[in-house]
């Protein structure tokens, strides 16, 4: 056993994998004439598994639209750039506050643990003026202690409220991030689940348009409706005129294009997919958050898929893993026996999870990296490639049937912080070559272990040793024991109907760089 390991894991590789790279090598022969000789990268990158992109740059047309929307603003690129690190550090990020109700009650329960005893007292002693006197005093406590809520939330409220240069500093802070999040996160959802075929989009919370953008660039040329709720009326402007070109007389770049900045009243209407991205942070009561979810659950088709994206620190993922748990407690799938929600209408986890059981993980925080290419503020910045981290939710209405790939389990981290050697921080293993990497499990458990030579099968050792943080390691393991399974599952395949993997396709139409 490997010191700071939970333990060994004993898995054997998906017999899929043995036959993806002849599969593999053999299709890039076929569909060149003269076809470079493929390499062992190409095969670790491409293989059913891997997950990761490389560093993901803003569509050309988006980049063009943003630098012409900078022109409005007569402040130099570094001004801007200084500006907007501001405004995102101090007023979007910031972790979310408790509702009245839930801070009320804590603070009556300090107050009352602390004067019970002498409460007590007075009663047996039958002092009415003292005992009078004591709840004055409590009452006086209580509102020194709620009066900092208040300003908080009156802080809260002036914090969310954008300004057309608070839009555009946002845009010059978060457009290319949140862009980039979202192309991962719908492809994922694309690669796990490639039946999927959404036509209708439904974007809570906005902003700049980076969820509708990377939905195209995912599904390019599908969707056919943009439905766009911000509560800002300056964000929508900002929005429809990145879909425009950056002028407001051409028609925009997609059909369909609706921009709200209210929930619409009737539930009626359904979408194929519904995007909440960076917004669940900027929604104070966890009250608040609930009815918001179910609101846009109820905006879901049977058959399609809600998807959250969140900031990858920890306020970010508490707000995820709050919506998780509040989805699966009053959507979940029930057991067959219960009978509680048909597969119709009940929730499923496709990613990143591989189960739907409680997190593991809430006593850390589980994220993924996000490289992305920043746009260049004028023709004199250098690109510059930049990491970030997010933390996401896809959630499918109903059971999705046959997705494409088995529920693998999940790379959370790779190393460990706990194996204090250079090797392991920089490669993934220790001297003996053994890789050490997190998984998140399909029984419902999570952990670090180690995979060596001598107790995992070649092929999965070779996989384990080049993942990345967010792909799936191909292996069977049984939901009971973590033991191997029995029985391989059937061959998965990695390239769409066009026979064009989806990376490449990503890649063309973001222009996406390697790293």
């Amino acid at each position: 056993m490997i010191p700071g390991v939970t333990r060994p894991l004993r898995l054997r590789a998906d017999e899929s994998i043995r036959s993806v790279a002849d599969r593999f090598f053999t299709r890039r022969r076929r569909g060149e004439q003269q076809p470079p000789e493929p390499t062992l990268r190409d095969f670790l990158r491409r293989h059913p598994a891997a997950a990761s992109l490389p560093p993901i740059r803003l569509p050309l047309r988006l980049d063009r639209a943003a630098v012409f929307a900078l022109k409005s603003v007569p402040e130099s690129p570094a001004n801007l750039e200084a500006q907007a690190a501001v405004l995102c550090s101090r007023w979007m990020l910031d972790a979310p506050l408790k509702d009245r109700y839930t801070y009320k009650k804590e603070v009556l329960r300090r107050l009352e643990q602390r004067d019970a005893k002498k409460l007590e007292e007075m009663a047996e002693a039958g002092a009415p003026e003292e005992e009078q006197a004591m709840e004055a005093a409590r009452q006086k406590a209580e509102r020194l202690q709620l009066t900092p809520l208040v300003k908080r939330y009156a802080a809260a409220d002036s914090r969310h409220t954008f300004s057309n240069r608070n839009c555009i500093l946002y845009m010059v802070a978060r457009l290319a991030p949140n862009y980039s999040a979202g192309v991962r996160v719908l492809y994922q959802l694309r690669k796990r689940w490639p039946e999927f075929r959404p036509r209708t989009l439904f974007d809570y919370g906005s902003g700049v348009g980076t969820s509708a953008w990377a939905a195209n660039t995912v599904w390019p040329g599908l969707l056919r409706e943009h439905f766009m709720v911000d509560p800002c009326s300056s964000m929508n402007s900002l929005a429809g005129l990145l879909m425009q070109d950056g002028s407001p007389r051409r028609p925009a770049c997609f059909p369909g294009v609706f921009l709200r900045q209210f929930l619409p009243a009737s539930v009626d209407r359904r979408y194929d997919l519904v995007t909440c991205a960076h917004s669940l942070l900027t929604l104070q009561d966890a009250g608040l958050r609930a009815d918001t979810l179910d609101t846009l659950w109820a905006k879901v088709e049977p058959g399609g898929a809600l998807v959250i994206i969140e900031y990858g620190n920890r306020a970010g993922f508490a707000a995820v893993a709050e919506a998780r748990q509040h989805l699966l407690d009053n959507y979940g799938l029930a057991d067959a026996d219960t009978g509680r929600l048909s597969p119709v209408d009940g929730a499923h986890i496709v990613a990143p999870c591989p189960h739907d059981s409680p997190c593991p993980r809430l006593a850390k925080r589980c994220s993924f990296p996000n490289q992305y290419v920043q746009f260049r503020l004028s023709s004199q910045t250098p690109p510059e490639v930049l990491m970030d981290t997010f933390a996401y939710l896809i959630v499918a209405k109903g059971s999705p049937g046959d997705l494409a790939l088995p529920a693998w389990p999940r790379i959370i981290e790779t190393g460990s912080s706990r194996v204090r050697t250079d090797s392991v921080r920089r490669h993934g293993k220790d001297s003996h070559g053994q890789a050490l990497v997190g998984l998140c499990l399909p029984n419902g458990s999570a952990g670090c272990y180690g995979f060596s030579r001598g107790n995992t099968d070649p092929d999965l050792l070779l996989v384990a040793h080049a993942a990345k943080i967010g792909d799936r390691l191909p292996a069977l393991v049984d939901s009971e024991t973590g033991e191997s399974c029995p029985e391989p599952l059937p061959e998965p395949d990695w390239a769409d109907d066009e026979g064009e993997s989806i990376e490449d396709r990503v890649e063309e139409s973001t222009g996406a760089v390697s790293g």
